[in-house]
């Protein structure tokens, strides 16, 4: 029975500690210019779902 005890705690703590983790997306994309995406300012190529994503997260302008 103490072992039946133990683990609820546990997954409770799992849980509840799992939901107020951040959710984390990366995107990389290689031989893009600077220019070359909508949130960037490119009239060409249009990415409204790049935009988005930029819109409603952070964006890391420069990085060397």
């Amino acid at each position: 029975m103490k072992k039946i005890v133990f683990m609820v705690f546990c997954l409770i703590g799992v849980c509840t500690s799992a939901q107020e983790k951040p959710n984390i997306v990366l995107l990389f994309s290689d031989d893009a210019g600077y220019a070359d995406f909508g949130f960037h300012g490119s009239k060409i190529m249009k990415t409204p779902n790049l935009d988005k994503l930029a819109k409603q997260g952070v964006r890391f302008s420069q990085a060397y």
